[in-house]
């Protein structure tokens, strides 16, 4: 590791054309901001979120005479049973 390093820090030092001087760092950070940006420009709008769908109440509103009659409770579960089970089928 010791010498990957010195080596490294050799050739950096003695091919400094590789980086970019002190001074013109944020020139460069600049350059590639812009090219980031610009990059970003080029692509498409963002698209709207699909809407959400309403569904149909799944159960029905419990009155009272569902609840003490027997036939009331079947007519009003009815429509609702055979939605499941088409829904699973």
């Amino acid at each position: 590791m010791q010498n990957y390093l010195s080596l490294i820090i050799r050739l950096c030092w003695m091919h400094p054309r590789g980086l970019p001087k002190p001074s013109n760092w944020t020139s460069t950070l600049m350059d590639r901001r812009e090219e980031l940006l610009k990059r970003l420009d080029s692509y498409d709008a963002p698209l709207d979120p699909p809407p959400v769908p309403t569904f149909p109440q799944i159960l029905p509103n419990i009155t009272t005479p569902m609840l003490t009659d027997l036939e009331a409770m079947e007519s009003g579960l009815k429509i609702h049973f055979t939605r499941l089970l088409t829904f699973a089928k």
